[in-house]
């Protein structure tokens, strides 16, 4: 059982709404106009709703990084050492073994081994080696505890040796009386080794460099990269509807791309809403679902849900005018389209299903002849009076029972009797209830006397 996490206000809302909502104009004793009535019958509601897209990311890969610190001249791992106590290194050190997420594997790990400035520079290389040695071993081992194959996992050393530029780092970022001479000689690179080192004996140097510096240079630096698995389409699929849970966000939005049937993907964007609350994306692609299945107030609590997490966002305000228009809340509608087409959206077929359901027929025919070949805008045209071009959007349009006998209408008021005697036929052929409409039709009234109309009504 899914369970949805909604702001209650907006459930409160939407049980508030009215099973149909006509809004429509009237005469002035509140009945609907006929032109009205026609409208709202043979309108057809493909109003156009919007999928929000989100990035799909196939596999992630993440670094930790964390410093093991060693004593002076020493090589062996000592968690017990002042410096592997920092709190900051501690924290580095334990986030290092442990995954990202889970089923997440180690790719590589890469230590780096230093060893402080003092003293003979092959001796310190070769302590560095050690360390570097040390560090493999414990990394293993940690790993190993986790239950990480060696096998699985590559390791690269780099032994750096003294860590000049280190000190250099360590230097400048401090307030130290005299470092200038001392990054002086370090720049200089002129027998530094001895030089530092006359500097160590300065007693003014000698302890802050020794005590607070030098000891932040002994380490190795561990760098382990793990990496997401690879998911293949069919897995995501397969686990996004029964452990929704165990998917990234983007993962669930991908898998509802690749879902068979609008059930599944209903269920797995559902899915994304409880385990994700905070993204709208799949609140808004919720409701698109319940918009195509025509279940238009389902729809407004998933679009009031996404609204708030993104006020203003042009994508689900057009949603929102999709909505409200199948409900037959044109005026809401409206100013929903407007507000959307302010944030860049393209609005332009539901505003002209909205003017159609206003009543603004010259409105809705100047923006729905910019999409022909659809029944509404043959409505449109019929509707503001442009009888040919409408029969014309009517035929091109898919072919249905409905847009022939509109087609028909048409002609019957152009005067093409051939056409409408065709378009009548074909109507019938789809549709044998329509030869009752067919007979009580005024438009068709002039054509009463021909034998072929006669005919035609006795099928």
């Amino acid at each position: 059982m899914i369970i949805m996490r909604f702001n209650l206000s907006y459930l409160i809302a939407s049980l508030l709404l009215p099973v149909t909502l006509t809004g429509q104009q009237g005469t002035e004793d509140g009945t609907l106009s006929g032109d009205n009535e026609f409208v709202q019958k043979y309108i057809v509601h493909d109003e156009r709703s919007i999928l929000a897209v989100h990035p799909y990311e196939e596999g992630l890969h993440e670094n930790r990084v964390a410093n093991l610190f060693f004593g002076k001249d020493d090589f062996r791992i000592r968690p017990d050492l002042s410096t592997n106590r920092i709190p900051m290194v501690n924290e580095h050190l334990d986030l290092l073994f442990r995954p990202p997420g889970s089923g997440w594997e180690v790719d590589t790990v890469a230590i780096t081994a230093y060893a402080s400035p003092e003293g003979d520079s092959l001796y310190n290389r070769t302590l560095a080696e050690k360390r570097a040695r040390a560090g493999i071993k414990y990394i293993q081992g940690a790993l190993r505890s986790a239950g990480i194959d060696k096998q699985s996992y590559i390791v690269l050393t780099e032994i750096t040796g003294e860590d000049w530029a280190g000190l250099v780092r360590i230097l400048r970022a401090s307030d130290l009386e005299g470092k200038d001479e001392i990054l002086k000689i370090i720049e200089d690179q002129h027998n530094t080794d001895k030089e530092l080192n006359d500097l160590l004996k300065e007693p003014q140097l000698s302890e802050t460099i020794k005590v607070n510096f030098l000891p932040l240079l002994r380490r190795i630096n561990i760098r382990i990269h793990y990496r997401e698995p690879v998911k293949t389409d069919r897995e995501l699929v397969e686990m996004a509807l029964p452990q929704p849970g165990k998917l990234r966000y983007s993962q669930l939005m991908h898998a509802a791309t690749l879902a068979g049937n609008q059930e599944e993907q209903l269920k797995i964007y559902q899915g994304a809403c409880t385990h994700y609350p905070e993204e709208w994306k799949a609140f808004n692609n919720a409701a698109c679902i319940y918009l195509a299945k025509d279940q238009p107030e389902k729809a407004v609590v998933y679009l009031n849900q996404a609204s708030n997490l993104f006020p203003q966002n042009g994508t689900i305000l057009n949603n929102m005018a999709a909505a409200s228009l199948k409900l037959m809340r044109f005026d809401k509608a409206l100013h929903y389209l407007e507000l959307a087409e302010k944030e860049g959206v393209d609005v332009m077929y539901n505003q002209g299903i909205g003017h159609l359901l206003a009543g603004n027929y010259d409105e809705a025919w100047a923006v729905l002849k910019n999409h022909p070949c659809r029944t509404n805008s043959g409505l449109a045209a019929m509707m503001s009076g442009q009888s040919m071009e409408a029969a014309q959007q009517f035929i091109c349009s898919p072919q249905t029972a409905t847009s022939l006998y509109l087609a028909a209408r048409c002609e019957a008021r152009t005067g093409n009797e051939a056409a409408l005697r065709q378009h009548l036929e074909k109507a019938i052929q789809l549709d044998a209830s329509l030869i009752q409409i067919i007979r009580n039709e005024n438009e068709f009234l002039p054509y009463n006397g021909s034998a072929w109309f006669q005919q035609i009504l006795s099928h």
